[in-house]
């Protein structure tokens, strides 16, 4: 609705996909003069269960109307699997012998949704995505994924030249100029980079982590280490290597001052007594 804002009453008709088709959104724009043409999910609860049944011919359709005005039609493109749509622009059962027997709804959607079906298919080659349970976070992740594209679509624009990666390259080098600020301030905390997979990481981004102890003059570095070092804790060595040794200890690292087990990660240093006698 916010989207439409500038064309409302004005006799135009809108073609969406199954993502935003509902009932009450056909309502609302009919009742601001705006046709509505879209596919719909089978989940949808307004859907009666007549359009759902499988056990129905091939290429054959059925209508159904609310107060004359709202209309859905069901096309059994192929066996077993109806097609579903939503229209306030079309009043008639009308299908096309030469086209499948496809209603006009279906034609005319096809002949229509070039830039809606564009975009999704943009989408779906280059997507963030993952499987959640959680609606907020699903459509967090549609948001990044249309984003991503708009502004695909800008740089293309100001930057014409012809590449066969062209958006795949401008996605990685998204994605780094997004992660290298928050990376490059999570190098300076010594509780990050003790871990040698975060080193890793942060190496492939060309991103500066220190690779030895620290100096003993650095005494905010000593404080933090300190305090991961509790009286009894796990060595760090053990913990940042790729085994599956967890070893627990009372002694830190004189240089460190991180926790430093005494078995594999640790050696014995002899020096002389001061002012002991030659």
């Amino acid at each position: 609705m916010k989207l439409m804002q500038n064309y409302m009453d004005s006799g135009r008709t809108v073609y969406a996909d199954n993502f935003f088709s509902t009932y009450n959104l056909a309502e609302m724009l009919m009742n601001r003069r705006v046709a509505f043409v879209g596919t719909v999910r089978k989940n949808k609860t307004f859907i009666p269960h007549e359009l759902l049944n499988p056990k129905r011919d091939v290429k054959s359709t059925l209508f159904c109307y609310h107060n004359n005005n709202i209309g859905l039609c069901s096309y059994m493109a192929k066996p077993k699997k109806p097609v579903i749509m939503l229209s306030t622009a079309h009043y008639r059962q009308s299908t096309d012998p030469l086209k499948g027997f496809k209603p006009d709804q279906i034609l005319d959607y096809n002949k229509f949704k070039a830039g809606v079906d564009t975009m999704d298919q943009m989408l779906t080659g280059y997507s963030c995505k993952r499987s959640t349970n959680r609606w907020p976070l699903a459509m967090f992740y549609n948001m990044l994924d249309i984003a991503g594209l708009a502004s695909f679509i800008i740089y293309d624009e100001l930057n014409p030249a012809k590449q066969s990666d062209k958006r795949r390259s401008f996605i990685i080098e998204l994605a780094r100029q997004l992660v290298i600020p928050h990376m490059t301030k999570r190098a300076t905390n010594p509780l990050v980079w003790r871990f040698a997979h975060i080193r890793q990481a942060m190496n492939l981004f060309n991103i500066k982590v220190p690779e030895s102890c620290p100096s003993t003059s650095d005494a905010t570095q000593q404080q933090s280490y300190a305090q991961v070092a509790s009286k009894r804790s796990s060595c760090y060595h053990c913990a940042a290597s790729s085994s599956k040794k967890r070893r627990k200890t009372r002694y830190n690292c004189s240089k460190c001052n991180r926790p430093i087990c005494l078995n594999e990660h640790s050696m014995q240093l002899y020096s002389c007594k001061p002012n002991f006698p030659l």
